[in-house]
Parts: C-alpha cells; structure tokens; sequence
C-alpha cells in the first residue's frame, strides 16, 4: 500500500484499531464500525470520506449478513451515511468488480491486489 501511494502521490496514514466482538455485533461489524470511527475522526468539517467499494463488496456484505441470519436491516443498501456534518460515499459502488479490475490494468505500473 505504502509504495502504490507514493507512486502515485498520495499521502498515506495508517490508522491502527483495536477490535473486539461487541455483544450482538460479528467480528465484522465490530471491525468496521471501528475503521469509520477511526477514520471519521481524522475528516475536517465539509471533507468527504471516498472508499472504492465494488458491487462485489457490496454482494459478498449481503451474502455474509444471510448467513449469519442479520435481518433484513442489516442487510439494507450501503448509501451515504452522514458522520454528522461528514460524509462516506462509495463512487463506484455500482461499477463491476472485473471493470475495475481492467482499469487497474490500464494504469502503468500500479498494481493493488484486493483480498
């Protein structure tokens, strides 16, 4: 991660959590209601938080919630959801994982492999 910013430019800061499972919560959620915390905490006021969540992403999310037996609001659609006065949107979260994928392949030199 570290060399793919600076080949690109672009400021990196690691942020390390501490996550444990909270009652009524998977590891999971647990995890990522920590990493927004986290990263909420670091945007300014009229900052917006841009992930590169994928449809795929959003698919293995609902998969995972069913087969744990979430409800159906656990499963609901991933949109904008307000840090207060702080935003997260996902800008391509309707783009096909294998579209990024090439996109990825256009870009000389740049390679980051999402697990």
């Amino acid at each position: 991660m570290q060399e793919s910013c600076e080949h690109l430019g672009v400021p990196l800061e690691l942020i390390r959590v501490e996550v444990q499972s909270e009652a009524g919560l998977s590891i999971e959620a647990a995890a990522a209601l920590r990493r927004y915390a986290a990263l909420a905490a670091q945007l300014q006021p009229r900052e917006c938080l841009l992930t590169a969540h994928h449809r795929q992403d959003q698919a293995e999310t609902l998969l995972l919630q069913a087969l744990r037996g979430a409800g159906v609001r656990a499963c609901r659609p991933s949109g904008l959801p307000s840090f207060r006065v702080r935003w997260h949107a996902r800008p391509v979260l309707d783009v096909p994982h294998g579209e990024l994928l090439k996109l990825g392949r256009q870009l000389e030199n740049f390679k980051v492999i999402d697990p």
